[in-house]
């Protein structure tokens, strides 16, 4: 927002104020947050994470190799994030360009975990997942963006002109990153490829 006023300087003061109703409303997530973290629910969770970390149940003898398993693991991850990348790209809904950008978090970790064991190839697909997720994230926080300014001129009418037009750009930033993202996928099937390949070679 406050880049904003570089765009739009004859709104200058309205959007001081945007950014004053922003951080009241940030701060008060930020103590609703804390609050939460004090009860003796999450303390509990958070004990129980811990106590898993420490002692993880297993399938099977566990005496199969590493670099033979672990691709098949990721394989399930990688179909997700594909599956999930055609449909986005046939319909690029906020919904199907989220479900996009946690899966690819959740393949960039699943590879980030399985350097040790499969070495560049892991690394190498781990850090293109790594570029689509942010590549989406830049478009997920215009969308929030965009929305918040939107739902904020519905309950502050004297602010509502520039929040509008705010929006308005926030919008067009949001659809540009929608369709710009087939670069970064591109890339994390070269990587998954490249996993796959050599997997295949050392069965």
């Amino acid at each position: 927002l406050q880049g904003a006023m570089l765009q739009v300087p004859e709104h200058a003061p309205a959007i001081a104020k945007l950014v004053t109703i922003l951080d009241d409303e940030r701060e008060d997530a930020l103590n609703r947050h804390l609050q939460m973290r004090a009860t003796a629910r999450f303390t509990g969770l958070a004990v129980r994470l811990e106590e898993a970390a420490y002692d993880m149940p297993s399938r099977g003898s566990g005496r199969e190799p590493a670099d033979s398993l672990l691709p098949r693991l990721l394989q399930r991850t990688w179909h997700d994030l594909r599956n999930s990348a055609r449909i986005a790209k046939r319909d690029h809904t906020v919904e199907h360009l989220h479900t996009v950008r946690i899966r690819a978090k959740r393949m960039r970790y699943a590879c980030e975990s399985s350097t040790a064991v499969l070495g560049a190839s892991a690394k190498m697909t781990a850090k293109a997942a790594e570029s689509l997720q942010e590549r989406l994230g830049e478009w997920h926080d215009e969308c929030a963006a965009r929305d918040w300014l939107e739902s904020t001129a519905a309950r502050n009418p004297g602010l509502s002109e520039v929040a509008h037009r705010l929006a308005t750009l926030e919008n067009k930033a949001a659809e540009v990153a929608a369709k710009r993202w087939d670069s970064e996928f591109r890339d994390v099937k070269k990587g998954w490829k490249h996993i796959d390949s050599e997997a295949r070679k050392d069965s």
